[in-house]
Formats: structure tokens, sequence, C-alpha cells
């Protein structure tokens, strides 16, 4: 039994008391108090509650009290005392009302283990990109290690032979050694073991340093980090051109007889008066300190490549040299700079040598190469720089595209589409962007305000506002530089806005509900009955053959998403699920997890009310999807069924109760992101929701089934026929899911949802990137191309739903295929 010493010293044996983010610190302390006063059975169930009295011989319960459920009581009593007393007052909110400590610890686990597929996501991304580059050796292993911890906590483990691989990955050239010593091993090392050979080896080069200064030379540039701008680079990276290693010309700027002053004059310079340079034959320095040693004029013959890397020449101003370390583009030509401004502020480049450059100017431009747009913002004038730098990090951020640098060069591909955008050849070491010297917003012709150049016909229809034929033909002797008024070409404008007139094109318009896009005849005559007649019936079809899918988006699980309100505001989307209800049923207190958006339980999210509704005047619809891939629920009977659907009505639909988490505003459905639980008695959820709509505003029942047919957990509840929308997840299932140029699979698991199941519409469910989803991203090309084409003839056709709405924003796929849903 426990003893009251530990009773009342818990707090002097658990030293952190548990927030949000700290769980399994928490728990790694309290389970040995736990173990230690064999307690730890209250905890986790295997020590089950007797009965209250004893039982007689034919297990009927008598009147004598059982001292052993007195006992158990006052043991778990003192466990929920412990645990209690331990939490922080936001995780205490969180279990209020719960009688014993199994219930308590239950919860917090489930707490610890609501975590969003997103941020399993972006902790993977974040293990897979981070690298050593300025930490030291203990704050990079701590950070690798940190992040290993945390996504084992979510389900998600990683080996030590994983994590180990990925710490010598993300380190510099400069650990070469220890990954090939490590590599030649019979046997995997372990973490433990590779940090303290880290370590050691770390501790061997700062000495080295130390008594080496001139051998380990800042290669790169820096500012003043209080600096709103912030440009840096780092050295060691790839594309890098300047290394300004040691002294003459480079420390100088150029200057030599500057750097021969300071080699004659700088009484901590040391020259030994005997020796003769090897390169200029002049005695009194030696050639690593001879201002001529990068001049390769001067020493008339050239030196290896790795040694040409070093030297800073002035290159045309149409040649880029990448950098992955720089923050801004560099250049030292004006006229590189399309637009610009003066810059004000206080920051400098420096060199590794020390010497400071300044900034002039701060602007931009924009290039075209084979038909591809490339801008260059934050563009940095720096009049002393020998050559232009382009900062791979942001290009690839301005033009939505990334880099791909193999040994005889370097392609640029779109990250939308893949397509090449740009390649070219390595040079010397160096991996330059060869841009046009013409660049966009500038001009090489002379001032020609009053030249003029002959266009077609069609173009000035255009710009005259799109006359008659009759009255092009009238103005035409007025146009002295039109050869003939008659049209090279139909337009198509005119064909759509005189449709009684002119024959009919194929219709590239798309409207999202019925009678948003109406053709019409504005200088329509008037008509006998049948003429009126037929032109309404053209009518009826023209708008039945506009409407279009619409797109389905979920928010809610990522707080670098934007807020409902500007999603909304995009235009892009139908329909937008609130993500997740994601613990309801069996008895449960039900939780929402809106993954830092805001947090329900100190009624942080009734502010959602106002965009919900702003959401919908704009003809959205705002539904509340339950369930997801990391949340704790399940129906335990049909009862159960009916309190969740009377919760969810009286909480987010159009029911009353105090603590509406959402506030008053009145969602439009419940949508079943069921991937979990048990399959039972979702149909009956389905119909207690349904009968709502009876009193009033029809409750939509949506359900996003995986592809392969039937679903396991609603695949009962979809042939209630009680569904609206059904967006079918074709992603993470690769035998029905789109294959690099093979629609068959997607098309044949189509037509079977389109065929077996009685629903409105049906939604083709996909990522909204590469990095949304295990398996299944389909290049907006071969969407728009290869699979709408397929799917769309069906009259059960509903358009496209998206996973997520932060990852939409990282590619822009809603806008690329818009017109095309």
């Amino acid at each position: 039994m426990a003893s009251s010493t530990v009773s009342s010293n818990i707090l002097n044996l658990i030293s952190i008391k548990l927030d949000r983010d700290n769980y399994l610190l928490w728990k790694s302390q309290f389970v040995p108090v736990l173990r230690a006063n064999k307690l730890l059975g209250y905890v986790d169930g295997s020590l089950v509650c007797p009965s209250r009295f004893i039982l007689d011989s034919e297990q009927h319960p008598t009147t004598t009290v059982n001292l052993a459920y007195e006992t158990w009581m006052e043991r778990d009593a003192l466990v929920l005392l412990w645990i209690n007393a331990t939490l922080t007052s936001p995780v205490l909110q969180r279990v209020v009302g719960l009688q014993s400590s199994c219930e308590v610890w239950l919860r917090l686990k489930r707490l610890h283990l609501i975590q969003s597929r997103s941020r399993i996501l972006q902790l993977k991304q974040q293990f897979q990109s981070l690298k050593k580059n300025g930490l030291s050796i203990t704050d990079y292993l701590d950070k690798m290690k940190g992040i290993a911890d945390a996504l084992g906590a979510v389900g998600q483990p990683i080996s030590d032979y994983d994590l180990c691989n990925q710490v010598l990955n993300g380190l510099g050239q400069e650990y070469d050694p220890v990954h090939t010593s490590i590599n030649n091993r019979d046997s995997p090392i372990l973490f433990d073991e590779l940090f303290g050979q880290l370590l050691t080896f770390e501790l061997r080069l700062e000495s080295h340093v130390a008594a080496h200064p001139s051998e380990h030379p800042s290669t790169g540039f820096f500012t003043n980090p209080t600096s709103p701008l912030q440009p840096h680079w780092r050295g060691g990276s790839r594309g890098k051109h300047h290394s300004y290693r040691g002294s003459g010309r480079n420390r100088n700027n150029g200057n030599p007889s500057a750097a021969l002053s300071d080699a004659q004059h700088n009484p901590t310079s040391k020259q030994d008066s005997s020796s003769t340079c090897q390169i200029c034959n002049h005695v009194g320095h030696n050639a690593l300190d001879c201002f001529h040693r990068l001049d390769l004029s001067y020493q008339g013959r050239q030196p290896p490549k790795k040694l040409k890397a070093m030297v800073a020449t002035k290159h045309g101003s149409s040649t880029w040299f990448t950098n992955t370390g720089a923050s801004n583009h560099v250049t030292a030509d004006l006229n590189n700079l399309s637009l610009q401004s003066d810059y004000d502020g206080s920051d400098c480049l420096a060199g590794g040598n020390g010497n400071k450059l300044s900034i002039s100017h701060i602007g931009s431009t924009l290039f075209s190469h084979n038909d591809a747009n490339f801008h260059l913002r934050q563009i940095l004038h720096v009049p002393s720089m020998k050559t232009n730098l382009l900062s791979v990090s942001q290009f690839t951020k301005d033009n939505n595209c990334h880099f791909i640098f193999i040994a005889s060069g370097f392609f640029v591909k779109d990250n939308l589409s893949g397509k090449t955008l740009f390649q070219g050849r390595i040079n010397d070491g160096l991996y330059p962007l060869h841009l046009p010297m013409q660049l966009k917003g500038q001009s090489t012709l002379s001032p020609s305000a009053f030249s003029s150049v002959c266009v077609s016909s069609h173009i000035w229809h255009h710009r005259l506002g799109h006359p008659a034929s009759q009255s092009m033909a009238a103005i035409a002797p007025h146009i002295s530089c039109l050869g003939s008024s008659k049209l090279s070409s139909i337009c198509s404008s005119c064909q759509m806005g005189k449709s009684s007139r002119l024959s009919f094109m194929l219709s590239q318009s798309v409207a999202t509900f019925p009678l948003e896009l109406v053709h019409t005849n504005a200088n329509m005559e008037r008509k006998p009955l049948g003429s009126l007649l037929l032109l309404s019936l053209l009518m009826f079809a023209l708008v039945g053959g506009s409407l279009a899918g619409g797109i389905a988006i979920y928010w809610g699980q990522n707080g670098n998403e934007g807020t409902l309100a500007e999603t909304c505001a995009t235009g892009n989307y139908a329909f937008v699920n609130v993500a997740f209800l994601s613990s309801f049923g069996n008895g449960q207190t039900p939780m929402i997890n809106l993954a830092g958006h805001c947090d329900p339980y100190s009624n942080g999210c009734t502010g959602l009310s106002s965009d919900i509704k702003a959401c919908q005047s704009n003809g959205i619809k705002v539904i509340l999807s339950i369930g997801g891939g990391a949340g704790g629920y399940s129906l335990a009977s049909s009862e159960d069924a009916k309190e969740v659907a009377t919760y969810l009505w009286n909480n987010f639909l159009g029911g009353k109760s105090s603590s509406r988490p959402l506030g008053n505003a009145v969602l439009d459905g419940i949508d079943f992101d069921i991937e979990g639980g048990t399959s039972e008695h979702w149909d009956e959820l389905a119909r207690f929701l349904a009968g709502y709509s009876k009193r009033g505003k029809k409750v939509y029942l949506t359900a996003a089934p995986q592809c392969p047919y039937p679903d396991a957990w609603v695949g009962g509840a979809l042939k209630t026929g009680l569904f609206d929308y059904v967006w079918v997840q074709f992603y993470n299932n690769p035998p029905c899911q789109y294959a690099s140029g093979n629609v068959g699979n997607l098309e044949d698991a189509w037509k079977q949802w389109t065929s077996a199941i009685p629903t409105a519409k049906i939604f083709l469910g996909l990522p909204a990137a590469p990095e949304a989803a295990g398996s299944g991203f389909i290049p907006a090309t071969d969407l728009t191309s290869d699979v709408l084409p397929a799917i769309k003839g069906s009259s059960k056709y509903g358009g496209v739903m998206l996973w997520s709405k932060y990852y939409d924003d990282q590619t822009g796929y809603s806008s690329s295929i818009k017109s095309h849903v």
C-alpha cells in the first residue's frame, strides 16, 4: 500500500507538471512512482474494481460491505490525487468530472495521441530537412533527438539506425571522416555512441582551427543579426562563387596598393625579408601573401579548377551563380533591377576577410525563358560585388519551383506539374544561370513614343469593344495600319454575347450553381413565340451544360493555413469541412481539435462564428467533420448514436446549448471521416441526424470513405441513401488510385462507387500536395487532361475534394484546377 510519506511528497518526486507539450517527460517520472508503490494497475485497468458488496454462493450481492472494495477505492482516490496534483491548470480543466484514476489516465493519454496528420507530416519534414549548419553538435543532436522523440510519441517511432543515418546526412563535409569510419563498421552504431564520437570530433576541429586560423577562413557573407532585412550567406553551399580567402586584393576590394601598404606597415604582419615570392619574384613575402596570387592574367597560366572557383572575376551581368545559403539575390549591375529603390538601411555585406560591402539599392526584376516567367525579388545592389549571386531559397519560393543538382548540371522544375523550366551545365564546379541579357521591364529600343506597329484586325476588334462587321468596315479607312477590316478568325466573345445570331463554339465557361451563367442576345429583336420558345430551350441547355463540379477542402489541422474567413474568401471552395471533432461516443466527453487555430476548452473557438456566417453568406457550405485519422471515437449502441446526434444538433447545428464550441453559428451539416473504432451504428447516427432536417434547416450529410469498395467503416451507412455528398479518398490506396499515365484503376473504382451507393454527388478525393499523403498525388496537368475527362461523364460527378487547406496554400492546387473541375 502506498505510504503516507509518498502521498505527502509526490511533488518532490515529480519535478515537472504536465502541460500540453511534456507528456513523455511527465509519464517517465510518474510511472516509476506508481510501479514502486504497486499502484500501476489502477491506471492501466489491470486492477479491476471489486464488487461493493460480498457475493453469496450464487453470486448474488449481500448487504455486507466488501472490504476489498473500500481498499480499492481508497488507493484509487490516492492515485487520482497524485495525478491531479501534477497537472497544470489548462490540463486539469480537461479532466474535470472524471471519477477514477484510470479514466483520467486514459484521457491524458488520448489527449496526447490526438495529433493531426499534418503534425506528423510536419515532424517528418523537419526530421528529413534539419541540417547542422551553424549549430553546435550538441544543439544539433538535441534537436534531431527531440524530433525523433516527438514522432515516436505520435505513433511514428524512428529507429536508432534511421536516426543515426539522418544525423550523418545533416552534417557538413568537414565531418566526412566520421561519416566514412561509421560506414565501414561491421555493426550499426547507436545514437549515444555517435553522440560521443561527434562531440569528440567537434572538439578536435575547434582546437585545430584555434591553432591554425588562416586555414579556416570564413567563406560567407554576414550582416548584423538585428537587421530587419537580414541577408545572409553560409559558406560551403552549392553554387557559391566568392570565397575571399587569405589576404591581398580580395581583402581590399581589388586595391593592390592598399594591400601592399597593409603588408608593409601592419605591425602584426610578420614577413621573412629574405624570402622570395614564387609568383612575382619580389623579395619580402611569400606566395601565400602575394596580392597577385589570384590574378590569372599576371600568373600567365590557368590554375587547377578547385582554385579557380575561388577567384573573384567579373562575369557578364546575365550570369547568376546559384547559392543555397543566400537569403537574397545580389548583383553589382543596377541595370539588372527593373524595379528599384534606394536602400536606406545600415546593413552591409561582409566577406570572410572582414571587408564590408555596402548595399546601395534593393529591387526586383522578371525574365522569361521558353515561355516561362521567372521572378527575382529582394535583389540587393552591391556595386563592389564581382558577380551576381542567386538565392536558391528565394528563387524557389517566388517561382513555386525546385532545383535538382547533378554532377553535370542542374534542372529547375515546376512544383505542380514537374515540368522542366530551365536547365544548365556545371562550370568549374559552379552552377550558373545564364539569364537573358534583356530582362523584362528593360528596353533596348530608343525612345519610340511616336512609332507604331501594325497589328491584325482581330486585335483592333478587341480594342474597339467588339463592333459588328459593318461598323468595323466603316472604321477601317481611318486606321492607317489596318490592312483589312475582315476578321482573321471568329471572335468567341461575340458568339457568347450574341448567341442568337451566331453559331456556337464548345463552351468553356463554368458555373458553380444553377442560373449563375445565362447567355442571351443583348440586341435581341422582337421575335415570334416559336422563336422565343426555342431561345428559352437553348438558354436552358446552355445553363445545364455550364453546370460544373465544386471543390471541397478540409480546414482546421494546421495553424498556418489562414483563418476560416480567409479560406472562404479565396473563392476556390464550395464546401469547407472544419476538422475534426476527434473524440466522441462510448460515454466519453466530445472534444474538438483545431490544431492551433483556437482552444475550445477555454471557449477560444467561439470567435469562429462570424467566420462561419461570412462563408455561408457567400454560398459556401461549412460542415463539421467528425472522426479523423488520429482521434478516439466509437459508437457503442443505438442509444449512444442517438446521444451523439443530439449533442451535434444542440452544439453545432440548429439546436440550443449554453456551451456551443463554435459560437452561435449554425453549421450546414456533418461529415463522417471515420477511420477507426468500429463499423457499427454509423447508419443509425446518419438516420438520427437526417431526422433533424424536418425541424427546419436541412442537415447535409457527407462522408469521406477510402476508395476500396465498400469502405470498412461507413460502408453500411452509405447504403442508407441519406448522404448528400461523398468525397471518396483516392489516395493512400494504390489498388484504386491514379498511377502516372494510368487512370484505369481509379476509373474502375469510380464506376463502382457511382453505381453502388445511392447518393446525390460523389467527389474525387485527392491530396493537394505530394507531402499531404503517402501516395496518390496527381499533378494538376494529369488531373485535367487524363483523370477528369474519364469521370466527369457520370451524372453523380460532384467535383474534387482536397486534403488540406495548408497543403493547397503551398502548391496553389485548387487555383490550377478550378476552371476544369
